[in-house]
Formats: C-alpha cells, sequence, structure tokens
C-alpha cells in the first residue's frame, strides 16, 4: 500500500536528507574526517614553456565515490527515494554533497562539481528535471510533447534500470515494487503502458537485455529466483546486473500481437501476478556446445544443425546455474544489414527459449544471443529456407513465421 504512495511522497517532498555514507542504521550522518581533504586541490604547472599555469586537480570518480556508488545508494529502494525527491542533501564520508534539478554540488565546490567525462552515472541525475517546467522552457519545448524530451526519457529508464539492477535488495519480492515510484512517474510522463519493467511503445528494444554479475557484493552470477516475480521476458524476473539494448537500432524481426501482465493489486506499477506476450517471429533450433562449467566464452553452438564456431554467438543466459543444453530455440528480434550508413553491421540480437509443453507453442525464456559482424554465421538462420539468400528483415516480412506466446 505504502510502495503506491512512493511517488508522491518524495516528490512532494522539499528536501530528503540522506545518509549517504553509511553503512548501517546506527553510522548516522556524521563521521570522523580531514577537514583540509575538502579543500580544492591546485598545482601550479608548466607545460613546455618557462610560464606557470595554476591548474585544478580532481579525481574523476569524484561523484561516483561520493555519492553515486557510496553504502546507502547501493540499496534498491534507495534508488528511487533519490530520484524521485527534488532536492537531496547527502551526508557523505568526507563531506556533504547535494543533488538537485539544477545543480550537483559539495564543500569543495558549493557553485557546482566540475563536469567530469568518467564521473557520472551515465546520467541518471537527468530522471529530476523530466518534464518539468523550467526543463522544457529552457528548451523552449511544451513539456513531454516533444519528442526530443520524450526520447531523453526512455533513455535515462535504461540507466535507471541498470543503477536498479546493480543495487541490492533485501526481500527478492520487492523487484517490482521498489521501482514502482519512478515506474509510475515515468508512466505518466510518457503515456506509455508498463509492462513489468519494459515499456510498450520500444518493447522490441527492451526485449534484449541480457543480465550479468552485480556490481556490489559478492558478484553472484545472475539467476531467476524459484518463486514467480515476473514473466521471463521481464528483466525483472532475473537477479543480476541487467544491460539494457538501445533503442531504434536495427529492423524488427517480430510483430507483438499482444502483451499483458495481470497486477497483483490495484498498482500496475507494483508486484504482478502474471503476465504473457503473444508474437509472431521464426524460430530456429539451438544447441550449445561446451563445458557448461567453464565461461561463456569458450562455448560453440548449433543453429538449425549447423555448427558454429567458438565465440561466434554471444551467449547470456539469465540464470548461470540452471543451463539447458539442447531442446532449445532461437528467436531473433532485430537485424542490422551490412550495408548500415554507420558502418556498425551486419549483427543480429534474439532471445534464447525452451519449450514448455511439446503440443504447445508455449516458451520460457532462458537468455539472449549476439551474433556481431559474421554475415556466414547470419547464414545458418536462413538455412531451412533452401534458397540460400540472407532475408532475415524487411524482405522475409515474417513470411515464415508463426505465432508462439513466451511467458
Amino acid at each position: 500500500k505504502e510502495a503506491a504512495l512512493m511517488h508522491r511522497i518524495y516528490s512532494n517532498s522539499f528536501c530528503n536528507i540522506a545518509a549517504t555514507g553509511a553503512s548501517r542504521n546506527e553510522h548516522g550522518c556524521f563521521f570522523d574526517r580531514n577537514p583540509t581533504t575538502v579543500e580544492p586541490c591546485y598545482a601550479d604547472i608548466c607545460w613546455g614553456s618557462t610560464e606557470h599555469f595554476k591548474h585544478l586537480i580532481i579525481d574523476q570518480r569524484y561523484w561516483l565515490d561520493g555519492v553515486a556508488d557510496a553504502p546507502l545508494n547501493r540499496r534498491a529502494w534507495v534508488v528511487q527515494e533519490r530520484l524521485l525527491a527534488p532536492r537531496v542533501l547527502h551526508f557523505g564520508r568526507q563531506q556533504v554533497y547535494w543533488e538537485c534539478q539544477e545543480l550537483e554540488a559539495c564543500e569543495t565546490f558549493p557553485a557546482g562539481i566540475p563536469s567530469l567525462p568518467a564521473d557520472r552515472e551515465i546520467g541518471i541525475s537527468g530522471f529530476k528535471d523530466l518534464g518539468t517546467e523550467s526543463a522544457c522552457l529552457d528548451r523552449g519545448l511544451d513539456g513531454m510533447s516533444s519528442a526530443w524530451e520524450s526520447s531523453k526519457a526512455y533513455g535515462i529508464w535504461t540507466r535507471i534500470v541498470i543503477a536498479f539492477s546493480s543495487s541490492a535488495l533485501t526481500v527478492r519480492d520487492d523487484k517490482l515494487p521498489a521501482l514502482a515510484g519512478i515506474a509510475q512517474r515515468m508512466g505518466g510522463l510518457l503515456e506509455d503502458h508498463y509492462l513489468a519493467g519494459l515499456w510498450r511503445r520500444f518493447l522490441v528494444d527492451e526485449l534484449c537485455w541480457s543480465a550479468s554479475s552485480q556490481t556490489f557484493g559478492a558478484q553472484q552470477k545472475p539467476f531467476r529466483p524459484t518463486k514467480y516475480r515476473a514473466p521471463s521476458w521481464s528483466w525483472a524476473s532475473v537477479e543480476g546486473r541487467i544491460t539494457p539494448d538501445a533503442y531504434g537500432y536495427g529492423v524488427s524481426l517480430i510483430e507483438v500481437l499482444q502483451a499483458q501482465v495481470e497486477p497483483a493489486s490495484d498498482n500496475p506499477f507494483g508486484s504482478i501476478k502474471s503476465g504473457y506476450l503473444l508474437l509472431r517471429g521464426t524460430l530456429h533450433t539451438f544447441e550449445i556446445i561446451g563445458d557448461l562449467k567453464e565461461p561463456a566464452q569458450g562455448w560453440s553452438s548449433k543453429v538449425n544443425g549447423i555448427a558454429l564456431g567458438k565465440n561466434v554467438i554471444e551467449i547470456m543466459l539469465d540464470d548461470a546455474a540452471n543451463i539447458v543444453r539442447k531442446d532449445l530455440y532461437c528467436l531473433p528480434i532485430k537485424y542490422l544489414p551490412d550495408d548500415d550508413p554507420d558502418g556498425y553491421g551486419p549483427w543480429l540480437r534474439g532471445l534464447i527459449l525452451q519449450q514448455i509443453e511439446p503440443t504447445q507453442a508455449h516458451y520460457r525464456r532462458l537468455g539472449a544471443f549476439f551474433l556481431p559482424d559474421d554475415m556466414e554465421a547470419i547464414r545458418a538462420f536462413q538455412s531451412q529456407r533452401g534458397d540460400g539468400k540472407i532475408s532475415l528483415p524487411h524482405e522475409s516480412a515474417l513470411g515464415d513465421s508463426r505465432t508462439i506466446m513466451i511467458i
């Protein structure tokens, strides 16, 4: 019940005071420190001449170490508390930091921390000013009606997913509730349909997420809990660091017919009971070859019975502890031709599936695959046609597809 109100509680606050440097509840906000370390560090440096210039010396991980990677912000529930609040006063171990829609500052740099390329959380701070009147007026935009602002919002969402999935949850069932406040605000801004951590408008792109070991803690490999939390096509069904795919790259090879989730309560952004995808696409038999106890980099595979060499296909499994070797299928999702004007092709992205019932076209996701820069390997996905042509995207136009359900 309270989780459904999170977006209102923190969004309507004036300032959130955070014990950002505290590893435990009893540590509080204040720490012993050397005050001289807060003063800016300058040095006179001579660059190939007799004239000396004054230069500021600053750690490139200044904000990351002090705020983003600090103990409190490694907790998943805190991600939305921090992002929804319009202002946050961070009490770190070395100094106090300030974060709001317009400024990131600290005691050392009260007018604003210098912008450093390596010292940002790949942009999640930009969430605070999404759709705000001041942000839109600065750009001459009319709220979220601007395509530019909408595109920015989706981009920030992917970075929030990375930060959130890299954080720790004490109760695993809280995966979706702990993000519900952010999702609810984002849904209002985007006017899009929320599907257990994914958005309907870019669902084809969002399906291509992959999981890896979490950044913090014991570096545990990704796994899918036995207790149901989300459909297998949702990253919320997996414990691990999630890397979403980029929006708008490649040609879609599937057609999503239906996408449904059933909420467990009146809150459509919280926990869910069930969900499914009904789509049209082309399935190919798939087999993993190699010692499954070894890293995935040493595996090879077969597609439609055609053996591919080691590392030709990058295999990213959702559950590293429960690996299925045979009776698998792969579903190509996106394709970039070799004549891509930006020079990034050819590549193929898709899902690795397992059929649940032999008599029904019901499947569950086991992982994702990526096949880069190998046109001969891509031909294996067309071997069943017998015409030898590479007609994966627009040419086949789903003509060889079938309707399947992923749950």
